[in-house]
């Protein structure tokens, strides 16, 4: 691959690593958890970022003065009440803080072994819980109540080589997230040749754990495209009201002719993709953005009925050398899964750092970085009107959001 390719996908997975709440400090000042109904981390430059509670139901500008101070490429996971931050590319740690008062403290720390890669969290229970080690092909199963180890589930033996065959020296499936379903883990792999290059190891690769025992069930595999999900914050997965998993497909992020990004459906109470669904991505019609061609997504947000709230990247709108902080090649969109269509959003394109999309009362919120301004919009899916300047501004890129 060339080297302007090779910086590319170098910078761009950078861009892609969500960011996360937590260092090894021990509290942070944040508004009060009374008030607070949003968390919203932000990207002040490569090393240095911010995690910040807020109420988001008023305009206001939003500092990072009583914010956490953190490392832009960590993931951030709640969970009844506690933060888990996943320290992901940037170490191997997985830290977890409690509210004391109003203030967050360190309330425990689980070392996941050097170069791990600890990525995304899924919790089975107050009791068990699953971090994908995306660097050493391990899941790490703990304890998320006292922080405790409780085993490593090696999934070595998963891994594909270039011609989605498990015999190859790729020994690395790359786990990246998962969902739980009727006592299942499915878990989305990666899949990819490595972390420098990401380009497609054969197949698209879900694992079916069963939760009680650990054992695994199946492989789910699929030629139609490759690259599932992402190793970061359970995104590129997730599971319908009808109880329908479905499966993002990056395929090597686009950078590779011939690989086509989409996703994949195992229906309910079945452990393999649906033979007889896939929504290419890459094939899309009547975009107008840039080119028309888009080489995929890498966020979402599912509010039901079969739509995913989304932002497709074009990278024709890239200017040369690439810009990923001002580049702003992402453009809102909602997809429709069930009928495979997409709809452009009256929202101003962003950039691939800004990751947050959430569910806030009657209307959809964006984190953006814009031409317009840096922060939090809004889009009212009954009106189709959406916020062209933010609501909420914030000091930084708003590089994640999460329901508090």
């Amino acid at each position: 691959m060339n080297l302007r390719k090779k910086r590319l996908t170098l910078s761009l997975l950078g861009a892609l690593m969500l960011i996360g709440c937590g260092s090894d400090s021990t509290s942070s000042a944040q508004e009060s958890p009374k008030e607070a109904d949003v968390i919203v981390a932000t990207r002040i430059d490569d090393s240095t970022g911010f995690i910040n509670a807020l109420k988001a139901d008023t305009a206001h500008q939003s500092t990072n003065g009583n914010g956490i101070e953190i490392n832009p490429l960590a993931n951030v996971f709640p969970y009844k009440g506690a933060i888990f931050m996943a320290e992901s590319m940037m170490g191997d740690k997985i830290v977890k803080y409690v509210k004391d008062n109003e203030t967050y403290q360190n309330a425990g720390v689980i070392n996941t072994g050097e170069g791990s890669m600890p990525s995304n969290i899924i919790f089975a229970d107050d009791t068990k819980a699953y971090a994908g080690l995306s660097n050493s092909g391990k899941l790490l199963v703990f304890n998320p109540s006292d922080m405790t180890k409780i085993k490593e589930i090696d999934l070595s033996a998963y891994a594909l080589n270039a011609n989605g065959n498990v015999d190859g020296n790729d020994t690395n499936p790359e786990p990246t997230s998962g969902v739980i379903r009727d006592g299942k883990l499915y878990m989305a792999m990666l899949q990819v040749d490595s972390f420098q290059t990401v380009k497609c190891q054969g197949k698209a690769s879900v694992i079916v754990i069963d939760v009680a025992t650990d054992v695994v069930l199946n492989h789910a595999m699929d030629d139609r495209t490759c690259s599932s999900a992402r190793p970061v914050a359970n995104l590129g997965i997730f599971m319908d009201e009808k109880k329908d998993i479905y499966v993002n497909n990056e395929a090597g992020f686009g950078f590779y002719p011939g690989l086509n990004s989409g996703i994949l459906r195992i229906k309910n109470g079945e452990d393999t993709f649906d033979p007889d669904y896939y929504f290419s991505i890459t094939d899309l019609p009547g975009l107008t953005m840039g080119n028309g061609q888009t080489s995929g997504f890498l966020i979402h947000h599912y509010a039901q009925n079969g739509k995913l709230y989304t932002a497709l990247n074009f990278p024709s709108l890239y200017s040369n050398p690439i810009d990923y902080v001002n580049d702003k090649t992402f453009q809102p969109y909602i997809l429709d899964i069930y009928n495979q269509t997409a709809t452009k959003l009256d929202l101003p394109a962003t950039n691939g750092w800004t990751t947050g999309i959430i569910s806030y009362g009657d209307k959809v919120l964006f984190g953006l970085s814009a031409l317009e301004g840096d922060g939090l919009y809004r889009y009212d899916p009954l009106t189709g009107e959406g916020d062209q300047t933010p609501y909420i501004s914030t000091d930084g890129i708003p590089t994640y959001v999460i329901n508090y």
